[in-house]
């Protein structure tokens, strides 16, 4: 069939195909962002659980100032016992039976010391009891942290859900789309070397602009393929589609029905991504899931429409050739 079709054939041709290739394309990668944004979802967060501590007894607290009261008051019970007995004389003071002093003995050495270990567990008590209220603050912000997580989990859940079921339709979509444009080149009137949608908007653009209106030379007509090839070899053109979406301006000085064509697709992918979102972040739990975005419903009505009319066209140039 190739052979046989005109120039206003071939180009109606092209222009198809390169439609059913983005079309192609725009489905494959909204079911791939799709696919990377539900493996972002329901994922539970980890926190740690507060751990309740103890307070320690702190012998700085307790035994240092016991000691330091003890050595201050051996001093003063030296000086209390001279003042009292006119020097310091154990069997005089025994012998007098005065009590003063001995009275004094019992607070510096067991009264002070007793105090002062007092004092240190009041302060452990202290402690603990401010490690237990922000033992208490932590446990209570971890447990609010947990259930916010879980509620967020179960909402995303929903989400994942509902984003699976326009997933699915978008494959097969793919599938279906893929089948016919493989239909479409089955005709073969394109070589399988040049059935990529760079090669095809290359074409279409040399045949639409008149650069030629074959495919292959004939004459002084050098072909879309020669060009196509020239071009390449010259790095006129990419043919990557990655570096193409980054690059669109470099891509539509050389390029142009390339980059309005992913500049097209882009914007596809953009819409049906950000519909089915949208849509998804308003789905509660009991709510029907499985309808589809209305971004997303338009689009499989109006490419399932233009891809039984392309059908429809190729089978009537078929019937004629």
């Amino acid at each position: 069939m190739a052979n046989r079709l005109n120039y206003d054939d071939l180009l109606k041709y092209m222009e198809i195909v390169l439609d059913m290739e983005k079309n192609v394309y725009i489905e494959l990668k909204s079911w791939q962002d799709l696919q990377g944004q539900m493996n972002r979802l329901g994922i539970t967060n980890n926190y740690n659980q507060p751990s309740k501590y103890k307070a320690n007894f702190d012998f700085l607290i307790g035994l240092a100032p016991a000691g330091i009261t003890v050595i201050i008051g051996f001093i003063l019970f030296i000086i209390i016992g001279r003042q009292s007995m006119g020097g310091w004389e154990f069997d005089r003071f025994m012998d007098n039976h005065d009590l003063y002093p001995l009275i004094m003995f019992g607070m510096v050495f067991i009264g002070i010391p007793i105090l002062s270990l007092v004092w240190a567990f009041i302060f452990k008590a202290k402690d603990q009891k401010d490690l237990d209220k922000e033992y208490q603050y932590k446990l209570s912000e971890y447990n609010q942290n947990v259930a916010n997580d879980k509620a967020r989990v179960q909402k995303e859940l929903a989400q994942k859900q509902y984003l699976q079921t326009q997933a699915d339709t978008l494959a097969a979509m793919w599938r279906t789309s893929k089948e016919r444009l493989d239909k479409m080149y089955s005709y073969n009137i394109l070589e399988e070397k040049y059935r990529n949608i760079v090669a095809v908007a290359s074409i279409y653009e040399y045949l639409k602009h008149e650069r030629t209106r074959s495919l292959q030379r004939v004459g002084s007509d050098e072909g879309a393929y020669n060009i196509f090839e020239s071009e390449v070899r010259l790095n006129k053109i990419i043919t990557n589609t990655d570096i193409i979406i980054q690059k669109l301006d470099v891509v539509i000085e050389n390029q142009r029905e390339l980059a309005n064509t992913m500049r097209n697709a882009q914007n596809s992918i953009n819409n049906l991504v950000t519909s089915t979102n949208n849509m998804s972040a308003r789905i509660q739990s009991g709510m029907n899931r499985l309808n589809a975005s209305v971004e997303l419903s338009n689009y499989q009505q109006q490419q399932t429409n233009n891809e039984l009319r392309y059908m429809n066209f190729m089978n009537t140039l078929h019937f004629y050739s």
